[in-house]
């Protein structure tokens, strides 16, 4: 056997003990989920819709988000989203989760805001890990008892919380969503711009109405 055979022999048997590893152990998959958290946090600056589309929310694709180099925490969530099923990793240990994220310990701002959330497919409650643009570790989510999570959805359906099954809705019910993924399959045009409107003073109830539109109607039906 020639040097180079040798050589593509070997680097075909490491190959393969690293995937079968990979199958075997979830915890290799922490390299990858750590990764792409940092990447995207440092590749996409925070900003607002208002600021960054002069909309009160717009729900950008990666492509968008990255071609501004800004957007704000769905557009971040939404970019490790398909950056971590790009790479490989199962569609069903992925969620968007809408959390409530407690500012200041108990008693200070809570603060509606979305994250990914990865779901081992043999861990219980607590043993989910949070891909979140505040901070670059990935942690636990029983690590995390400023996060509360309220609903979650993927590319299927939407769930109370992290609730495993089947879910309580299709993710069709999430408009804003249901949008994104329609442009992102070429059914709507790519990379349309939101139509310019005027907006609802800040704090006003309008303003926070049509900011959390789509998590709110989510929300409320599943609860219904």
């Amino acid at each position: 056997m020639s040097s180079s055979s040798a050589m593509e022999c070997a680097v075909g048997i490491v190959l393969c003990l690293i995937v079968c590893t990979s199958k075997a152990d979830e915890s290799s998959d922490m390299p990858l989920l750590e990764s792409i958290n940092y990447q995207v946090n440092h590749r996409i600056a925070y900003a607002d819709d208002a600021s960054n589309w002069n909309v009160e929310d717009y729900w950008a694709t990666p492509e968008e988000s990255y071609a501004r180099g800004a957007g704000d925490c769905e557009d971040i969530a939404i970019a490790k989203y398909f950056a971590l099923r790009d790479a490989g990793l199962a569609p069903a240990t992925l969620r968007l989760a809408y959390v409530e994220l407690q500012i200041g310990g108990a008693g200070g701002l809570t603060w509606r805001h979305i994250v990914v959330a990865y779901l081992r497919p043999d861990g219980g409650p607590g043993s989910e890990r949070v891909l979140d643009n505040v901070i670059d570790e990935v942690r636990l989510l029983s690590r995390r008892p400023d996060l509360h999570v309220l609903i979650s959805f993927d590319m299927d359906g939407v769930w109370l919380g992290l609730e495993r099954g089947a879910p309580a809705r299709p993710a069709r019910d999430i408009r804003r969503w249901s949008e994104l993924l329609a442009r992102l399959d070429g059914m709507l045009p790519g990379a349309r711009l939101p139509r310019r409107r005027r907006r609802p003073s800040a704090g006003s109830p309008a303003a926070a109405l049509e900011h959390h539109e789509s998590y709110l109607i989510g929300l409320l039906a599943l609860r219904a």
